[in-house]
C-alpha cells in the first residue's frame, strides 16, 4: 500500500580485460552469503519485452533507437544547464533501451519501468487522482520530457521487491517513490514507469545504498540485429556487483555541480591506432561539472562527443576504413559505410583518469541499420558535455562503486548459444554462465 509523504517531511570506474579463471573465483565467493541480488535487464526490442513487435524490421528497431538516444542525450543536455539545438524525438519516454522488473506493495503487484542512469526519483502510474491528492500538505512531483510528455502525481513510500535471477526475492520497505495520477504522453501500459539510477539523494540506488553497500554493475547486449538471441542483460546490485580479477582497473566517478546527478567520468584522450586526441574541455564547463566531462549513461545509445575531437576521430576512421562511403540521410549519422558483412574497423582507445585505457572494437563503435548500411555510432554535440553511451560499454561489465567513487567496466564474453530458461532457473545462474562461457574460449 502507498504511504503519501508530506512536507513535514569517492566513487570510480574499473575496467579489466580480465581471463575466465579469477571472475569464476569471485563468482563463488559471492554466492556464501553475502547480501546481494541479480535481476534482469530486459532490452525493449528483445522478444522477452512486451514492446517487441515482431513485424518490426531490424532496420525500424535501429531507427527508433538512434531516435530515443537523440532525445535521451538532449534531455541530459538541458538537464545541465546547456543550450542544445538537437532535435526532439516522439518515442521517448515511453521506452528506453533497457526494461526492468519490480514489484509494487504488499501484495507485490508486478510493474515493468525503464532503468535509467540518468533519472533520480522512480515513479509508477497510478489511477487518476480527484479530491484526495488535493492535500496541500501532501509531497507532489512533476517530470517532464523533452517530447513535452510528463509525469505528475504525489511522492508515496512503499515497499518494493525485486524478482532475483536465484528466485529469491528482494525486497525493500519503505522506498521513497512517485505515484504518477497525471501522465500525459506515449506512455505505454506495458512500460509503465521509470527506475531512477542516478546519483540523487531521491534514486533507488542511494535509497539502497546501505542494502547494497553502495554497489551495483551491469553488463549489457545487443538485441536488434539478433532478436531470437536468449541472452538477456543484467544489473547487480550489492555483494554480487562486485568486479574484481586480474587487470581490473578504475577510474574516479567525479562530482560537478551538486545539482547534477549523472555519473561523471574524465575522458583525457582518444587514440585510432597511433593518433592520439586530447580531450580538453573549456572553463565554463569545468566550472559547472567540477573535474569530469563526460556522462557514462546506460540509457544512451551512442556515444556524443565535442565536435573538434568527434571530427578528427572521423577523420582518422575515414583514413583507415577502404570501403565504400555512403550518405545516411535517414539517421543523421556522419560516418557510414555500403557493407554486408562486419566492418574492420581500428580499435579506438579511450583514456580516462587514472590511466584508465578502455579498447572499443568494431561492436562498440559501429553500428548496422541495415543489411548494407555501417555507421560510426558516435556523434558530435553543440556543447561541452559528453556522454559514453551504452554501444560503447556493450560486453563490458561495467560496476560502480559509490562509497569509494568508482566505476569499473570488467570485460567478459555473451555466449549466444545459452539457453536461456536454463540461465533463469538455474540455483547458480551467474555461475553456469561464465563456466559455459569458459568452455567455449577454446
Amino acid at each position: 500500500m502507498l504511504t503519501y509523504l508530506f512536507l513535514s517531511i569517492a566513487v570510480s570506474l574499473t575496467i579489466s580485460l580480465t581471463s575466465m579463471f579469477p571472475l569464476f573465483s569471485l563468482i563463488q565467493a559471492n554466492n556464501h552469503g553475502e547480501r546481494g541480488f541479480t535481476v534482469e535487464l530486459i532490452h525493449r526490442d528483445s522478444p522477452f519485452s512486451p514492446l517487441y513487435n515482431p513485424l518490426e524490421t531490424p532496420s525500424k528497431r535501429v531507427a527508433n533507437a538512434l531516435q530515443r538516444s537523440i532525445n535521451h542525450a538532449n534531455r541530459i543536455f538541458k538537464a545541465t544547464s546547456f543550450t542544445s539545438n538537437w532535435p526532439q524525438s516522439t518515442i521517448m519516454p515511453d521506452t528506453g533501451e533497457y526494461l526492468m522488473e519490480i514489484s509494487i506493495g504488499t501484495p507485490p503487484v508486478e510493474i515493468l519501468g525503464t532503468a535509467d542512469t540518468a533519472s533520480d526519483l522512480s515513479w509508477i502510474q497510478c489511477i487518476p487522482c480527484r479530491t484526495s491528492c488535493s492535500n496541500e500538505e501532501i509531497c507532489h512531483y512533476e517530470i517532464t520530457y523533452g517530447d513535452k510528455s510528463y509525469s505528475n502525481g504525489i511522492v508515496a513510500t512503499d515497499t518494493i521487491t525485486f524478482g532475483s535471477t536465484t528466485r529469491q526475492p528482494f525486497r525493500l520497505p519503505q522506498i521513497i517513490l512517485g505515484c504518477g495520477h497525471n501522465n500525459s504522453g506515449l506512455f505505454r501500459e506495458a512500460a509503465s514507469g521509470m527506475i531512477g539510477l542516478a546519483r540523487g539523494s531521491a534514486s533507488l540506488i542511494s535509497q539502497m545504498d546501505s542494502t547494497i553497500d553502495g554497489r551495483f554493475s551491469y553488463c549489457q547486449v545487443h538485441a536488434i540485429w539478433k532478436p531470437n538471441s536468449t541472452v538477456t542483460s543484467k544489473m547487480n546490485f550489492g555483494s554480487r556487483a562486485v568486479v574484481s580479477g586480474f587487470r581490473v582497473v578504475s577510474t574516479p566517478l567525479l562530482t560537478g555541480d551538486p545539482n547534477m546527478s549523472f555519473y561523471f567520468l574524465r575522458l583525457e584522450a582518444m587514440n585510432v591506432g597511433l593518433k592520439r586526441f586530447q580531450y580538453y574541455t573549456n572553463g565554463t564547463a569545468s566550472t559547472k561539472l567540477g573535474k569530469g566531462n563526460i556522462i557514462i549513461d546506460a540509457g544512451t545509445t551512442l556515444t556524443y562527443l565535442r565536435k573538434d575531437v568527434y571530427g578528427k576521430l572521423e577523420s582518422a576512421m575515414s583514413e583507415a576504413i577502404k570501403l565504400e562511403r555512403v550518405n545516411d540521410t535517414q539517421h543523421h549519422l556522419n560516418l557510414c559505410y555500403k557493407t554486408y558483412s562486419d566492418i574492420k574497423a581500428p580499435i579506438i582507445t579511450a583514456h580516462f583518469t587514472s590511466g584508465t585505457k578502455l579498447k572499443l572494437k568494431a561492436l562498440n563503435t559501429f553500428m548496422r541499420l541495415s543489411k548494407t548500411l555501417v555507421c560510426f555510432a558516435f556523434k558530435p554535440t553543440p556543447v561541452d558535455i559528453a556522454i559514453f553511451g551504452n554501444m560503447a560499454q556493450r560486453n563490458f561489465f561495467i560496476g560502480y562503486i559509490l562509497k569509494k567513487e568508482t566505476v569499473s567496466p570488467l570485460s567478459l564474453l555473451i555466449v549466444p548459444s545459452i539457453n536461456h530458461q536454463y540461465a533463469r532457473t538455474h540455483k547458480y545462474p551467474r555461475l553456469v554462465l561464465f563456466i559455459i562461457m569458459y568452455s567455449q574460449l577454446f
